[in-house]
């Protein structure tokens, strides 16, 4: 709230002064703030505002670094294809003014946005030119980024050694670095994976560190994510008492955001937790999975969510 509040202060000053690019690059903060508060409905009508300004002065670096933040906030808001069309924005943007850390950042997020479309050979293609990028201008970061982004793709193409090397790759590197974020991120990567295959101890082990860094970070979506994943790991090993503590805590916690992808992962997650109790709630949280799938326009998705409800659907028709 208070960086909201001195950037609108920013923002009169500019507007009383005529200054169009200082305009331009308060809508543009204000935009940012307002996306990483989740929301993105607000924060894509504030950057529409800037991108008119950037436009007539022909400001070229501030149209470049807009394009990255609108295909994320058009991605958080469930519009993929837009989301695409200003990834590739973005990635010509910066090309065009040689702003390669960037057009390494523009190249990963348009793989996650082709992955969400269901098209991986795309995925794949832009997260290996990200990688590539990273590795040259010496990225630590941004190589653990693209390579966890790797294995989340193979993990999902059911390549799981590949997968659990790639993120393997991005452990190494996180903890090198002591990136708090990324490690809890890929804490619960391998956690998730190790939990599908019966490694109990692993995936207990790698949820608990995740846990343990993200009591200390002052961000709800790292909450949604610890609890949701512990959700996953007791549904797995039949635990559904504390599975439906933890899912119903992920619920609570997603429902007050803007952030359509993670409420369908939860819906997924829950829809399954509810089939294994044999509720017939499962039915309700599978349909409203495959509904937010639909608005995502993610046709991956859309297929998960179809499975899970034909499984919950043949389970209360007794077949």
């Amino acid at each position: 709230r208070r960086a909201l509040e001195l950037i609108e202060t920013s923002l009169r000053i500019a507007e009383q002064i005529g200054d169009k690019i200082l305009t331009a690059e308060s809508r543009r903060m204000k935009g940012h703030v307002l996306y990483r508060t989740g929301a993105g409905r607000e924060a894509f009508a504030v950057l529409q505002e800037a991108i008119q300004l950037y436009e007539a002065e022909n400001n070229q670096a501030g149209l470049a670094s807009l394009y990255v933040l609108l295909a994320s906030v058009c991605r958080m808001l469930g519009d993929t294809n837009r989301a695409i069309l200003y990834g590739q924005k973005a990635i010509e943007g910066n090309q065009r003014i040689g702003n390669q850390r960037m057009v390494a950042v523009a190249y990963n997020n348009l793989g996650t946005y082709y992955d969400l479309a269901g098209d991986q050979e795309k995925a794949l293609y832009y997260y290996e030119k990200t990688l590539v990028i990273r590795g040259i201008l010496g990225d630590k970061k941004g190589e653990a980024i693209a390579y966890s982004n790797l294995g989340i793709l193979k993990h999902q193409l059911g390549e799981i050694d590949a997968a659990v090397e790639y993120y393997l790759k991005t452990k190494e590197i996180m903890e090198g670095i002591n990136d708090v974020r990324g490690m809890i991120h890929t804490y619960h990567a391998l956690a998730r994976i190790y939990t599908r295959r019966d490694q109990r101890d692993e995936a207990y082990d790698h949820l608990n560190r995740a846990a343990a860094l993200a009591r200390n970070a002052d961000d709800r979506l790292l909450q949604i994510d610890i609890h949701q994943q512990f959700g996953v790991f007791y549904t797995e090993f039949e635990d559904l008492e504390r599975a439906g503590v933890e899912i119903q805590a992920a619920y609570d916690l997603v429902r007050s955001e803007q952030d359509k992808l993670r409420l369908y992962y939860l819906l997924v997650d829950r829809a399954e937790f509810l089939f294994m109790k044999k509720d017939p709630n499962a039915l309700e949280s599978a349909q409203e999975a495959v509904k937010v799938a639909k608005e995502l326009k993610a046709r991956k998705g859309e297929t998960e969510a179809f499975r899970v409800l034909g499984k919950i659907q043949a389970l209360l028709c007794g077949a």
